[in-house]
């Protein structure tokens, strides 16, 4: 039997300009991501990662699943599996509602405390899982379920 030798890279697909600004607050999160990405104004779900370095500035991001126009499949392995090849110290996910209503449903939250218990097992910082609507958005790790 024969066993191949493989290699396991990111590739850089594009880059976007950002001023390397520390994330700090969720604020920071959505100038990020409104800087990089239209996010606001696609018409299905979209969900991004962005890896961070230890002191919270991001080092890339990337699209980890596109859905439907109320769902996405968000799923926790394609998740760590960017950020650990990123070498990232963190991360934060942010995802549309193409609605506009940016509140977090019930499936949010539960990919959240999922994302949770694997930041802290794998001792990777989860920052936070922010939801954009239409000129708002919302963090559902402030949120209480």
């Amino acid at each position: 039997m024969k066993i191949p030798k493989v290699s396991i890279k990111l590739v850089r697909e594009t880059t976007k300009e950002y001023n390397n600004n520390q994330i700090k607050n969720i604020d920071d999160v959505v100038k990020l991501i409104n800087n990089i990405e239209d996010v606001s104004n696609l018409d299905v779900e979209n969900a991004f990662v962005v890896c961070l370095d230890n002191k919270n500035i991001p080092v890339n991001y990337s699209l980890v699943a596109k859905g439907s126009i109320n769902m996405s499949i968000i799923d926790p392995k394609v998740i760590f599996k960017n950020v650990l090849l990123s070498n990232a110290c963190g991360f934060i996910l942010i995802h549309n509602h193409p609605s506009g209503d940016s509140t977090p449903s019930t499936q949010d939250f539960e990919i959240t405390k999922t994302l949770k218990q694997a930041s802290k097992l794998l001792d990777i910082k989860f920052l936070d899982h922010v939801v954009i609507g239409n000129n708002n958005y919302t963090s559902c790790m402030e949120m209480e379920i």
